[in-house]
């Protein structure tokens, strides 16, 4: 959040108008730093909307209850520390508000965070979500540069 901060502080300084695009947790971590920024548009890219799911996720895959987590604080995962911490921050700290114009692009196979909270979080907030079919969170396959460029050019000029 700190590096986050400071980028602001540099940009806002420099331009008049500011645009973000966000990637995955670049996405949440955006979220929580720059609400209520004077944000002119925002493109997010497979983006974690709802932390603490993913973080319950995660606590199922890796068979790590809420108590363990509780007791020990930190559990290593193959993916990343589960953080007792961070858990409490994340649940003390939801989205409640979102007003920037923002364009989302979602793979219908992106295992990180569920279609239906990125529907949810695009209705709630008006935004514009592109759903690529049977594409997963990283957008690596052959042709995902293609839907990323072609999503691009439409969210920075509607209407093309």
């Amino acid at each position: 959040m700190r590096d986050l901060a400071a980028i602001w502080d540099y940009a806002s300084a420099e331009w008049e108008e500011i645009s973000l695009f966000a990637c995955s947790l670049g996405a949440y971590f955006s979220l929580q730093a720059y609400n209520g920024k004077p944000i002119k548009n925002c493109l997010f890219q497979s983006p974690i909307l709802d932390m603490e799911c993913l973080i319950r996720q995660m606590m199922i895959w890796f068979d790590v209850s809420e108590e363990r987590l509780a007791q020990e604080r930190e559990v290593d995962t193959p993916i990343d520390v589960l953080s007792w911490d961070y858990y409490q921050f994340v649940k003390r700290n939801p989205i409640q508000r979102w007003d920037i114009p923002t364009y989302i692009l979602f793979g219908t196979k992106d295992n990180l965070q569920s279609a239906q909270v990125v529907r949810d979080f695009a209705k709630r907030f008006d935004c514009t979500l592109t759903e690529a079919e049977n594409r997963e969170h990283a957008f690596m396959a052959d042709g995902d540069d293609r839907i990323i460029r072609q999503w691009i050019e439409k969210s920075i000029v509607p209407g093309i």
